[in-house]
């Protein structure tokens, strides 16, 4: 926005000194696609100084220069037949020491630079001042209309890629964001991403991009949920985002991840008494899981419990047991084993 303000300054004789001043001002504006906004340009007169007429000119970024679009004078305010996309969506308001242009739904064209001109009388010479402002139009964000992961099964350490497509309204206040959620903690991972499409939205003012996100999992990012998310510094809706289903990353089990342990937790069982075996590990698909009793050398399948239970245990059925779980994706198939021992003892009365 710049006010036009000019000063003449006649001096007679160096004694006296006459000072005539006008003043236009048309600020800047925002407004939002489809909604009303209202273009205003004040002027302020010195004494001597006679209002003759304010002119609206427009200078759009397909245009070389201005082009007068609306005349306030004596009479009712005109419309210029350059104004034909204008006048069916606007009044004109006349007001003291102004004239407002009052549009009550912007199109994409209404982003331009526009121009206030006052022609005025003074000391019977016609003079004029101006004042120009800038009108931004913006869009709206919009939730992304689709988003797309890499198709088939994941293994730990694959290469995922997920496209996300969004109208943004105006970058860089419009982005796609990308976050991971596990529960209700989200984690912003938008820097394994990059826009890979950018194009204006036809009759929206707006940008649409599509942004693409890298990722290479691991088994912490089984059950992870990516979500897709349009920002925007002015116009925000918590709710423009697009979740992918849960993450389902096969991995092996191992060694590291698997744990046997005794219920109850005691050095020594008693014989008759009952002793549970537990073996348990973390891994995509689960494990299945067998238990060995490796002085009998007797096997006991558990399938995806790996709980044994040794009821009314007996002193032949002490020493050591082996869990082994097994686990299979991609027409692999992987193995981890550990071991427990179990010590049992007559129970006696002391007398």
């Amino acid at each position: 926005m710049s006010a036009g303000k000019c000063c003449r300054v006649t001096s007679i004789f160096v004694l006296i000194v006459l000072t005539d001043c006008a003043t236009v001002y048309a600020p800047n504006k925002s407004g939002i696609l489809n909604e009303g906004l209202m273009l205003t340009c004040s002027y302020t007169l010195e004494i001597g100084e006679t209002f003759d007429s304010l002119t609206w000119a427009r200078k759009r970024n397909s245009d070389e220069y201005f082009i007068d679009i609306v005349k306030f004078g004596s009479g009712e305010p005109i419309y210029y037949t350059s104004s034909f996309d204008l006048r069916n969506r606007s009044t004109l308001s006349k007001v003291t020491n102004g004239g407002n242009i009052n549009i009550t739904m912007l199109i994409c064209v209404d982003e331009a630079q526009f121009r206030c001109t006052v022609e005025y009388t003074t000391g019977g010479t016609l003079r004029n001042q101006q004042s120009t402002m800038v009108v931004t139009i913006h869009g709206r964000p919009e939730k992304p209309d689709y988003l797309i992961k890499s198709p088939g099964e994941y293994a730990e350490y694959d290469i995922l890629t997920f496209d996300c497509r969004s109208v943004v309204g105006k970058a860089p206040l419009g982005i796609i964001k990308w976050e991971g959620i596990r529960g209700s903690v989200a984690q912003d991972i938008s820097g394994d991403s990059e826009v890979v499409n950018e194009r204006v939205t036809p009759g929206s003012c707006t940008r649409t991009f599509i942004s693409r996100l890298t990722r290479n999992v691991t088994r912490n990012d089984n059950g992870l949920v990516i979500r897709c998310r349009t920002t925007h510094t002015i116009y925000q809706d918590p709710e423009d985002y697009l979740d992918s289903p849960r993450l389902v990353v096969n991995f092996p089990v191992d060694a590291a991840s698997l744990s046997v342990s005794q219920e109850p937790d005691l050095p020594v069982h008693d014989v008759g008494n009952r002793v549970r075996l537990v073996c348990r590990t973390t891994s995509v698909p689960a494990s299945t899981y067998i238990w060995r009793h490796l002085k009998s050398n007797k096997t006991y399948k558990q399938g995806i419990d790996g709980v044994m239970d040794l009821v009314n245990v007996q002193e032949d059925q002490d020493g050591t047991y082996e869990c082994e779980a097994t686990n299979s994706y991609l027409n692999l198939t992987f193995t981890a084993k550990k071991t427990t021992t179990v010590n049992i003892r007559e129970y006696s009365l002391i007398s």
